[in-house]
């Protein structure tokens, strides 16, 4: 459709172009750690003075391929977040998951002082964010919606990893599960304080509670698969409808 001589000049141009792009260094803009903490999700729609609270009393961290990052069983004092590469989740012998940027590890430390229940490996070399679980709790006492947040992320870990090999979310995409595990939400009863559970899929995430079938107590983290059960030691329960 086009004149032969504008055929040509345009072939021309576009070779040259081409040539252009091809000779030209490749400039590649890696996200700054504090850009990838404003992105998580426990993070979003949070005030901007608390986000650079986070970021201020960060430190970063960086962990060759095969590095650990957590020993399972450990004590552990403060969280990590994963702002570039990837890391290797395991608990015993059991790969359980690959986690990369904008995950958190570690917040159960912060939470309540739960020595580590997992250990993760650097997977390829890993730039991380690390904050104190002293700071984190200073920040935390500021701001019950980061403490609500932060509490939601740790229990859909636990719900995951105790349900996940179970029917019928065994036969679910992690993708889906995650999104129905997100349906979900934490509540803090009071010690003594009894919920009804009929009808509903519940872990206990913090704590302990007892229930009328057993005299001894559970300890977290279980699944409750019961119609009711009395809480006590500052529990947490992660609970979502059937």
């Amino acid at each position: 459709m086009l004149e032969a001589d504008e055929a040509d000049r345009m072939i021309v141009e576009v070779e040259a172009r081409m040539k252009d792009i091809m000779e030209s260094s490749l400039e590649l803009r890696l996200p700054e750690p504090e850009e990838v903490l404003r992105e998580v999700n426990w993070l979003k729609g949070l005030p901007e003075e608390l986000i650079s609270r986070i970021i201020d009393a960060s430190e970063t961290k960086k962990y060759n391929i095969g590095d650990t990052l957590m020993n399972q069983g450990d004590e552990g004092d403060g969280m990590i977040v994963i702002t570039r590469g990837s890391v290797k989740v395991s608990i015993g012998d059991l790969v359980v998951d690959i986690m990369g940027r904008g995950a958190v590890i570690g917040e159960m430390a912060v939470l309540g002082g739960v020595p580590r229940t997992a250990t993760v490996v650097a997977d390829s070399t890993v730039t991380a964010l690390w904050l104190s679980t002293a700071s984190m709790q200073q920040i935390m006492s500021d701001s019950e919606e980061l403490s609500n947040s932060l509490w939601k992320t740790a229990a859909m870990r636990f719900a995951e990893n105790i349900l996940g090999a179970k029917k019928p979310y065994n036969s679910w995409n992690q993708m889906q599960f995650r999104r129905w595990l997100n349906e979900g939400d934490v509540l803090s009863p009071a010690d003594g304080e009894k919920l009804n559970l009929y009808g509903k899929v519940a872990v206990l995430v913090a704590g302990q509670c007892s229930v009328p079938s057993s005299d001894e107590a559970i300890s977290s983290p279980s699944q409750l698969d019961v119609a009711e059960a009395t809480f006590q030691g500052g529990a947490k329960v992660f609970i979502r409808n059937a």
